[in-house]
C-alpha cells in the first residue's frame, strides 16, 4: 500500500492471500467479515458475470450507503449527468420505480391491466423483469423477452420467480396469432437498432406488424418512448386501425418521454 495511514488501518484485516496459482479471501476486518463469498454471490445476481460478457469489475466503495458521505455525493453526480439508478441494496429502487409506473398505468392511464380483461402480458424488453414483478398479485400471466443484443439478465428474472425468453424481435416471434391482451415496450426504436449502431437491422413498421399480429382485436399496446419515436408510432398505429392517445409519463419520472396507450380494433369488411 503507497500510504502509510491506509496500511494502519487496513493492514490486518486479511483481504486478500495468495495461495499458489489463486487468490482466496480468508474474510476480516469491514469488507468481508463473512468472508468474500456472498458478496461475489450477491453480485452474481446482478451482473451477468458467469456469461463471460463482464471480465473486469471495479468496486467502487463498498458499504458507502452506511457508513460515507461519498454515497450521497455519488448519488447527486449521477443525478447530473442524467443516470437512473437502477438496484440499490437488492431490487428494491427497482421495485419502487415499478410500482410508481404501474399504479400510474392503472389509476392514471386506465390501462385494466389485472382486470379479466388484460390476463395474457408480454413485456417486449423486459431487462430485470420489473414490470412483471409489480403485476405478481395481479390473476396475469407475463411474458418477459430480453433482448437477444442486450446484457443478459436471465439469472436475475429467474431468480424473481418469473419467465422469461431471449429473441431478436427483428425476427418473427414464436406465439399463436392473437395471444396476448397487453403488450408493453419500453424504448421500442431501440428494439430495431444492430448493438453499438444507430442502424437498424429492421423497420418499426416491421416491428409494429409482429405486435399487431400478436395483440387480440380490443387488446392494448403501452409504448414508452421520446416524443419523436411515439409520433412515427402512432402514423403507423392508424395504419393498423388502432385508436391511441399519447400521454405525459409519470410525474416522478425524468426525460422527454411520452406513453403511448394504443387498443386494437376489430376490422370490418
Amino acid at each position: 500500500m503507497p500510504h502509510n495511514k491506509i496500511a494502519t488501518r487496513k493492514g490486518h484485516q486479511g483481504w486478500m492471500k495468495e495461495e499458489g496459482p489463486y487468490f482466496i479471501f480468508p474474510g476480516g476486518g469491514t469488507m468481508f467479515p463473512n468472508r468474500a463469498l456472498p458478496y461475489i454471490d450477491k453480485l452474481r445476481r446482478f451482473m451477468p458475470i458467469k456469461s463471460g460478457i463482464i471480465r473486469t469489475a471495479l468496486d467502487m466503495g463498498y458499504g458507502w450507503p452506511k457508513k460515507e458521505k461519498e454515497w450521497e455525493e455519488l448519488q447527486a453526480v449521477a443525478r447530473a449527468l442524467c443516470y437512473e439508478l437502477i438496484i440499490a441494496d437488492g431490487n428494491t429502487a427497482e421495485t419502487r420505480r415499478w410500482a410508481t409506473r404501474v399504479a400510474y398505468y392503472k389509476n392514471t392511464l386506465k390501462v385494466k391491466v389485472g382486470t379479466p380483461a388484460l390476463c395474457n402480458v408480454m413485456d417486449m424488453n423486459a431487462f430485470f423483469g420489473g414490470f412483471a414483478a409489480t403485476l405478481e398479485t395481479d390473476p396475469v400471466w407475463v411474458m418477459n423477452i430480453v433482448l437477444a443484443r442486450k446484457p443478459l439478465t436471465l439469472d436475475i428474472i429467474y431468480d424473481r420467480g418469473l419467465i422469461e425468453v431471449y429473441h431478436d424481435w427483428c425476427e418473427p416471434f414464436s406465439a399463436y396469432p392473437r395471444t396476448y391482451d397487453l403488450i408493453y415496450v419500453a424504448s421500442i426504436d431501440s428494439l430495431t437498432k444492430l448493438p453499438g449502431s444507430r442502424n437498424s437491422s429492421c423497420s418499426l413498421v416491421d416491428l409494429m406488424a409482429e405486435i399487431d399480429q400478436m395483440l387480440r382485436p380490443e387488446g392494448t399496446a403501452v409504448i414508452q418512448d421520446l416524443p419523436e419515436v411515439i409520433k412515427k408510432v402512432v402514423r403507423i398505429a392508424h395504419i393498423l386501425s388502432w385508436v391511441t392517445t399519447i400521454n405525459n409519463k409519470e410525474p416522478e419520472s425524468h426525460g422527454r418521454g411520452k406513453i403511448l396507450v394504443a387498443t386494437k380494433t376489430f376490422w370490418h369488411l
